[in-house]
């Protein structure tokens, strides 16, 4: 596999790409699906944090390349994999 996407995600994105939750099951299944808005099913299942070890990410107000919330916060590099 190849990286096909570079990205930075908020905090929610991370825990989720991360440890597949962020926050209780309702509020992840409601994240997930806004990633699946922006991503094909396909290309989540191919996304994994991508950040250092601390994983300490700037402050940014860009919107997250993952789900697309305009909420500023720490932004933390992801990819997605392809083929």
């Amino acid at each position: 596999m190849k990286v096909t996407f570079e990205g930075e995600c908020c905090e929610d994105c991370i825990l989720l790409l991360a440890n597949g939750e962020c926050g209780t099951p309702e509020e992840s299944d409601a994240h997930m699906a806004q990633i699946q808005n922006v991503w094909t099913p396909e290309e989540v299942q191919h996304m994994c944090a991508a950040c250092d070890e601390d994983c300490e990410g700037p402050f940014s107000w860009r919107p997250c390349e993952c789900c697309e919330s305009p909420e500023g916060g720490a932004r933390h590099r992801f990819v997605v994999l392809g083929a």
